[in-house]
């Protein structure tokens, strides 16, 4: 697919021409790794805040587990008579 931008400045352009110059790139073969770059990062950033919300929720539901098998283990020791032998 054929991209075309307009309007820029003449010294961004310039800008961009010494970069590829540098890398042994034309201006084309530069921006369009540049721009695959950009494209391919952003998708991976959105990929990681996918993630940590994932990370976030997973903790909330550990922590609330965890609050359940303590309550669950107070109610265990009540039940047994626990608690009364230790004291």
């Amino acid at each position: 697919m054929d991209v075309l931008i307009r309007n820029i400045g003449k010294e961004y352009v310039k800008a961009i021409d010494e970069k590829a110059k540098e890398l042994n790139l034309s201006r084309n073969e530069f921006l369009n790794r540049y721009l695959i770059g950009y494209a391919l990062h952003r998708e991976a950033l959105g990929r990681e805040d996918r993630l940590e919300k994932f990370l976030e929720q997973t903790q909330q539901q550990m922590l609330a587990f965890t609050m359940l098998m303590d309550m669950m283990t107070d109610t265990l020791r009540e039940l047994s008579g626990l608690d009364d032998e230790e004291s």
